[in-house]
C-alpha cells in the first residue's frame, strides 16, 4: 500500500493494524494540514488480497465401514463424504496420522473417499473392529480430520473349518475311490486309494497328486501393523515476552500406537533437556496434531532451550532443539510510573494513559495530546509542551486539568477527534480547539 499524498519523510508504515479487510498504517510525523509532527493514520480496504476460502465440513461416511471376511484386496468397505462452504471446492480425502490412525496400513483410500482394503481378513483369527483416521482437503490445503470404525462380518456360507473353502473328506479308507461333499454338491472321483497296512491302521496314501490338506493349514493369517516409536518435530516459539512465551510442536506419526502422552521439555540449559532435575517437563492435557503451550513464570532476558516429545507404547521420541531468550524489562521515563505496554517504546499509565517514548531526550506522543516535551518535577507532577497550548502544568491528581503558563489560568482537557484537541478555558469561559 502507499500513502495517497506520497510526501517523504513521513515514516508512512510506522505502525501498522488490521481488522478484518481495513488495514490501517500510521505515519507519525506526518504533516496533515501544515501542522509539524501532528501524524496521521490512512485506511486501505485490502479485502481484494484476502482468501476468503472456509476450511472443508461435515466430513462423514454414507452408511457403515464394514467388509466381510475372505475378500480380495481392493474391495470396497465404505465411502467418506465431506461438505463444502465455497462453491464449487475440490475436495479430496487422505488418510493421515493421530489418534485412531493405528489401522490405516490394513486399508487404501481413494481420493474420491472410498475405502478399500489393504488385506484378506478373517473373521475367526483377526479382530472384528479397526480404527482409521481420515482427513478431507481442499484445494487450498484447508483440511478437517476424524477418526472412524470399520467392522469386519462373518461369512457364514463357508465350510465347517471356517477357511472360507467348500472342503470333501473321505467316509472310508478301504480303497474308496470316492468322496462325499457336506455341502450336498455330490459325489466325486479324487482318484485317492488308501489302504490299511498294518493292524494299527496306519494310513499309506498312494495317491499320485499332492494331496492339499485344507484343515491344518490356514492360508489366511492377521496383518499386525509395524509399531514404532513416534516422530515429532519441534517448531520455533512465538509471542516471546519478557516472562513467557509460546511453544509449539507437531506430531508427524504417532508410529502406528495411540499416543499416551506428549508435550514439551524446557530448561535454561542446554544439556539440561536429558536432566530431570534440570529440566521441566510439561505434558498436554489434549493431542491434536499441531500442539502448544504456553509457559509462563520465566526471567527476563533469560535465554532457554527446549524441545517436543511424544511417547506410545513403543517408547519416547523427541523433536530437535530449539532456544529463545526472553524480553529485557525496558525502564520507562523516569518522570513518571509508567508500565510497558504491548508494542515496543509503547508505555501505560493509570492517570496519564498511553504514551510513545522512543527515548529519554523527553518527546513523547501521547494518544490523546499528540506530540509533546515533558519536563518532569520532583513531586510528580510535569510541565508538557505542546505546539498549540505552549507550556502547560499538570499532576496525577489534578490531571486531565493542565494549568497553562501563557494564560495563566486553568484548563480541562476533554479528549481529541480527527486530529484536533478539544480543551475548556475556565479564565476565557470558552471552549478551544487546537490542532492536535
Amino acid at each position: 500500500v502507499t500513502a495517497p499524498d506520497k510526501a517523504v519523510n513521513d515514516q508512512f508504515g510506522f505502525s501498522v493494524s488490521q481488522s478484518g479487510n481495513i488495514l490501517a498504517v500510521g505515519a507519525r510525523i506526518s504533516a496533515p494540514d501544515g501542522v509539524s509532527y501532528a501524524g496521521a493514520a490512512y485506511t486501505f480496504d485490502i479485502s481484494a488480497f484476502t482468501s476468503s476460502n472456509k476450511k472443508p465440513a461435515d466430513l462423514d461416511i454414507i452408511g457403515p465401514l464394514t467388509v466381510a471376511e475372505n475378500q480380495p484386496v481392493g474391495t470396497s468397505a465404505g465411502q467418506f463424504i465431506a461438505s463444502d462452504p465455497d462453491a464449487n471446492a475440490v475436495l479430496t480425502y487422505h488418510f493421515v496420522g493421530g489418534p485412531g490412525s493405528m489401522d490405516n496400513s490394513l486399508f487404501t483410500l481413494d481420493t474420491n473417499g472410498t475405502l478399500r482394503t489393504a488385506t484378506t481378513f478373517d473373521y475367526e483369527t483377526n479382530a472384528t473392529t479397526y480404527t482409521v483416521r481420515v482427513k478431507v482437503r481442499d484445494e487450498y490445503n484447508a483440511t478437517v480430520e476424524g477418526s472412524f470404525t470399520v467392522t469386519l462380518t462373518d461369512d457364514q456360507n463357508e465350510g465347517p473349518h471356517g477357511d472360507g473353502t467348500n472342503q470333501t473328506y473321505p467316509h472310508d479308507n478301504n480303497e474308496s475311490t470316492t468322496v462325499t461333499d457336506d455341502n450336498g454338491t455330490g459325489v466325486i472321483d479324487d482318484h485317492n486309494q488308501t489302504q490299511i497296512v498294518d493292524g494299527n491302521e496306519t494310513m499309506v496314501d498312494y495317491n499320485t497328486t499332492q494331496p492339499i490338506d485344507h484343515n491344518l493349514t490356514d492360508p489366511y493369517f492377521p496383518v499386525e501393523p509395524l509399531r514404532f516409536k513416534p516422530f515429532v518435530k519441534t517448531e520455533q516459539p512465538i509471542e516471546i515476552t519478557t516472562r513467557s512465551a509460546r511453544l509449539q510442536g507437531i506430531l508427524i506419526d504417532d508410529g502406528n500406537a495411540t499416543i499416551m502422552e506428549y508435550g514439551f521439555v524446557i530448561s535454561d540449559k542446554i544439556y539440561g533437556l536429558d536432566n530431570q532435575l534440570d529440566a521441566i517437563r510439561i505434558v498436554l492435557d489434549s493431542y491434536p496434531m499441531d500442539f502448544q503451550k504456553v509457559v509462563e513464570n520465566l526471567q527476563a532476558n533469560h535465554k532457554y532451550f527446549y524441545r517436543a516429545f511424544a511417547t506410545n507404547v513403543v517408547g519416547t521420541s523427541y523433536g530437535s532443539v530449539e532456544s529463545f531468550k526472553t524480553l529485557n524489562i525496558q525502564s520507562g521515563p523516569d518522570w513518571i510510573d509508567a508500565q510497558p505496554g504491548a508494542d515496543p517504546n509503547w508505555w501505560t499509565s493509570e492517570w496519564f494513559g498511553s504514551f510513545y517514548a522512543p527515548d529519554n531526550r523527553g518527546w513523547i506522543m501521547h494518544q490523546e495530546l499528540g506530540w509533546v516535551f515533558a519536563y518532569g518535577q520532583p513531586d510528580r507532577a510535569v510541565w508538557l509542551w505542546h505546539t498549540g497550548l505552549g507550556w502547560v502544568w499538570t499532576h496525577p491528581e489534578v490531571f486531565p486539568f493542565l494549568y497553562g503558563n501563557q494564560s495563566g489560568g486553568w484548563m480541562f482537557f476533554y479528549g481529541s477527534a480527527r486530529n484536533q484537541l478539544l480543551l475548556y478555558d475556565y479564565l476565557a469561559n470558552r471552549w478551544l480547539i487546537i490542532a492536535r
